[in-house]
């Protein structure tokens, strides 16, 4: 079974990373494809050149954007406000989480 998913430690998110840093993060989302950091306190501009790792920015918008950062597109779980058509999103156009997204509660037996 292949390996899915990584954590990455001793990476300060919060300082500029080194060109051998940023190839060996390319490299776990290659291996792994999928990354995780642990909880950092970092600023949006140090999201955007997280993210800049990886490859550019894309400057289309399926969510709403970030006030003060408009390269950072923000995913709260309140769909009113990510796909509000100030955003360019109709209702008709927002996405429905698939019900395996969401299960609902079992009762104690029950298969």
């Amino acid at each position: 079974m292949p390996n899915f998913a990584a954590w990455i430690e001793d990476v300060d998110l919060t300082q500029p990373l080194s060109d051998a840093v940023q190839a060996e993060l390319r490299q776990a989302l290659f291996d792994f494809e999928v990354i995780f950091f642990r909880p950092q306190a970092i600023t949006p501009a140090q999201h955007v050149a997280l993210a800049k790792v990886f490859g550019p920015v894309s400057a289309g918008s399926y969510f709403a954007r970030k006030p003060g950062a408009p390269e950072l597109e923000m995913s709260t779980g309140d769909f009113s406000l990510e796909f509000a058509p100030a955003n360019g999103c109709s209702r008709a156009q927002r996405p429905s989480a698939p019900a395996s997204a969401h299960p609902a509660p079992r009762s104690p037996g029950s298969a």
